[in-house]
């Protein structure tokens, strides 16, 4: 398993599966408005929880990216038909709307 469930309400999820996602919810919503105890905060930590799942996606897109420019020398083709070099594609598109604090600027 992993520690980011889904909560997406469009999406074909169990009932246990949205409930755990609510509940993943608040806890990062309340890590966020420093309304959660530091001690839930380790345990959380310490079974891998995720509470920035923005940075976690963006972190996890370098890594693909970086990957990518090792094995080829170049970025993806734009019009490419696999399914890892379009999502290449789209975050970097999508980079330009990101918050500073996650490039690193």
């Amino acid at each position: 398993g992993h520690c980011n469930p889904r909560r997406n309400w469009k999406a074909k999820i169990d009932a246990e599966e949205k409930a755990l996602g609510n509940w993943s919810g608040k806890q990062r919503r309340e890590k966020k408005e420093g309304k959660l105890n530091p001690f839930k905060i380790s345990l959380l930590e310490s079974i891998g929880f995720v509470f920035d799942t923005f940075k976690q996606r963006w972190d996890n897109f370098v890594v693909k990216l970086n990957e990518f420019l090792a094995l080829n020398g170049k970025l993806p083709e734009n019009l490419s038909d696999i399914k890892d070099q379009r999502e290449i594609i789209c975050m970097l598109r999508n980079s330009r709307k990101m918050p500073r604090k996650i490039l690193g600027n």
